[in-house]
């Protein structure tokens, strides 16, 4: 069961609790990744395997916890979301958390057999 967790807005708002999600899973088995998005509307739409500014923002909150990272890079918001359920979608993600509702709405639309969370206060 491959689990995909947001960085801004969900691992940064409650890093004990997804700190120690990831860390029970990975003990089960379970594959986890943190998928997460960058905008820049000059950017060719993609994806970037643990980019280096990430891996520096996320240290600190997994207290030794070593995740890979995926960071999908697009010209909007909604291109992100769209990236984000494709990638749900073509790696059978799950579960994924997020605490973007437009987000979770394209991960549901685009890959209907992944499970979407939303984190929120």
């Amino acid at each position: 069961m491959l689990v995909a967790i947001d960085i801004d807005g969900t691992l940064t708002a409650y890093p004990d609790v997804f700190r120690t999600m990831a860390g029970v899973l990975r003990q089960a088995g379970h594959p986890v990744v943190l998928l997460t998005g960058a905008t820049d509307p000059r950017c060719q739409p993609g994806f970037v395997h643990d980019p280096p500014n990430r891996l520096a923002q996320v240290t600190p909150l997994l207290g030794g916890l070593v995740l890979p990272i995926v960071e999908v890079h697009g010209r909007d918001g909604p291109e992100n979301a769209r990236l984000k359920g494709e990638y749900c979608r073509d790696n059978q993600v799950a579960l994924f958390v997020d605490d973007d509702p437009g987000f979770c709405d394209f991960v549901r639309h685009l890959s209907p057999d992944t499970c979407c969370l939303r984190a929120c206060s």
